[in-house]
């Protein structure tokens, strides 16, 4: 394994995480370092899991990709949003002084 890429290690990582079928996923990053295909596949299983009842808990720097996923924004340990990515998008208030 050591020798694999990033992408690769990081393909390993996120199937590791999904074999024993977990009710709550904690995933920093994970599109960090993924091929385009990756990150489809990857994204399509996310929105597949959270239905299934899922708890799927993402550290991101991409406040855009995220809204795809998320319903909770945190800040600094506060939820700063709460709701859809359609009322996001529409303007709903946060608390998040930048947004």
């Amino acid at each position: 394994v050591s020798s694999y890429s990033h992408g690769m290690k990081q393909k390993l990582v996120v199937i590791s995480a999904l074999l024993h079928s977990p009710r709550l996923l904690v995933m920093d990053e994970p599109f960090v370092g993924l091929d385009p295909k990756a990150a489809a596949d990857l994204s399509s299983l996310i929105l597949e899991l959270n239905p299934d009842g899922v708890t799927i808990i993402m550290i991101s720097h991409d406040l855009a990709a995220s809204m795809t996923y998320a319903s909770h924004i945190l800040h600094l340990g506060n939820t700063v949003f709460y709701g859809t990515k359609e009322e996001y998008r529409k303007g709903a208030k946060t608390r998040w002084s930048g947004h």
